[in-house]
């Protein structure tokens, strides 16, 4: 029984230490909460001390614009207490006005109105009909701009199509005119031809006829005409290779009087230090300075034809006279160095020609020597054919 009590007792005691825990904890978790409530009450508090604050200033913001207000009001009350005042006054000192200036007046202003109801109307129909316009303008610029945007594409893509063909058109009437122009060229050259060939076997036909029916003197006389005017051409080309051959030699004949030119100024420099050198052998260097001008002029005259050498040779070479000292040269020996230095004495003197050019011959001249020939052919200078002889050799 003793050990029961025992067990019995513990057990009480620890029922007791777990309800005294479930207590605490009890009022422990309400107490948090109040704590809670009263901390979100001290901020509700604190907002509407907030909001009483700014509803204050706001009333007192209020107060002083309501006396503005008034004090305002009071000073346009009293302004137009004095309009008011001032228009009576002006009432009282104009002139009273009876009925029938009322309707006048009212009159005035009812056709008044009337001409500005009718102005408007006016006004009205004008702006309906500006708008009309507009919309037709505005419709006429859709047309163009679709016109723009579509159909301007279409209609360059067909004008480019059309020059395109144009170009094409033109090119094969160009060459269709230029193988035109052409076959008519051809066709014509073809035809003058042979309009030439029928004249002259024409003519060739009626020579023979006429030279069948004419005498043998005038037969003589033509043949020798013939011959002659063969022979002329024959003349005339031996004439022009002549001239050509004149003219080649005058350029020779120049180009060796140059030569000719060139080897005295030679031979006269050689002569210059020969008489400042050594006067006692001027015989040695003359005949040494003639066989080099002779030697120099050797292959030149080589080229030179025959007749042309006769030509040239007499004037040009220098003879036995010339092989004395002249007195200009024992003038020279006698100057000073610097005298022979100077260039200007020895310069190259240039040769010029002068001349016109002349015809050698003249057909004129040739005619008159062949009629000095043959006085028979100068009295026959016409076409021995007459109108006479021809119409008795035509049969009819």
């Amino acid at each position: 029984m003793g050990k029961k009590d025992k067990k019995e007792g513990k057990k009480g005691k620890k029922k007791k230490k777990q309800s005294k825990t479930k207590e605490t904890e009890k009022i422990s978790t309400a107490e948090e909460i109040l704590t809670f409530q009263i901390q979100i009450k001290e901020k509700e508090l604190q907002e509407l001390r907030a909001e009483f604050k700014e509803v204050e200033e706001k009333n007192i913001r209020y107060k002083e614009r309501n006396e503005r207000l008034k004090a305002e009001q009071l000073g346009h009350i009293k302004n137009l207490m004095k309009e008011a005042k001032a228009q009576e006054q002006e009432l009282a000192k104009k002139e009273v006005v009876n009925r029938e200036q009322v309707e006048m007046e009212i009159k005035k202003k009812w056709e008044y109105i009337r001409e500005k109801e009718r102005m408007l109307e006016e006004l009205r129909t004008e702006i309906n009909r500006l708008e009309e316009e507009t919309m037709e303008r505005e419709c006429e610029r859709d047309y163009f701009l679709e016109y723009k945007n579509v159909v301007s594409i279409e209609h360059a893509k067909q004008i480019y199509l059309l020059e395109n063909k144009m170009k094409a058109m033109t090119q094969n009437l160009w060459e269709v005119s230029e193988y035109f122009r052409k076959n008519l060229e051809s066709t014509k050259a073809a035809i003058a031809i042979r309009t030439k060939k029928s004249i002259n076997v024409e003519k060739e036909l009626a020579a023979e006829n006429a030279v069948k029916q004419i005498d043998m003197e005038s037969r003589r006389e033509i043949k020798e005409n013939d011959w002659l005017k063969k022979e002329v051409v024959i003349y005339a080309k031996g004439v022009e290779e002549l001239e050509n051959l004149v003219c080649k030699i005058e350029q020779e004949n120049l180009e060796i009087i140059s030569r000719l030119f060139e080897c005295r100024l030679r031979s006269v420099n050689l002569l210059r230090n020969a008489f400042m050198t050594q006067p006692g052998s001027l015989e040695s260097q003359e005949e040494s300075a003639e066989s080099e001008v002779k030697a120099n002029l050797e292959p030149e005259r080589s080229d030179i034809p025959a007749g042309v050498d006769n030509i040239v040779c007499p004037a040009d070479i220098p003879s036995e006279e010339d092989s004395f000292i002249p007195p200009e040269f024992q003038q020279l020996m006698h100057k000073q160095e610097q005298d022979f230095q100077e260039p200007e004495h020895w310069e190259k003197k240039l040769l010029r020609i002068e001349g016109q050019t002349i015809p050698i011959h003249h057909d004129d001249v040739q005619r008159m020597d062949l009629g000095q020939k043959s006085p028979g052919v100068q009295s026959r200078s016409k076409w021995p054919v007459t109108p006479k002889m021809i119409r008795s050799a035509i049969p009819q």
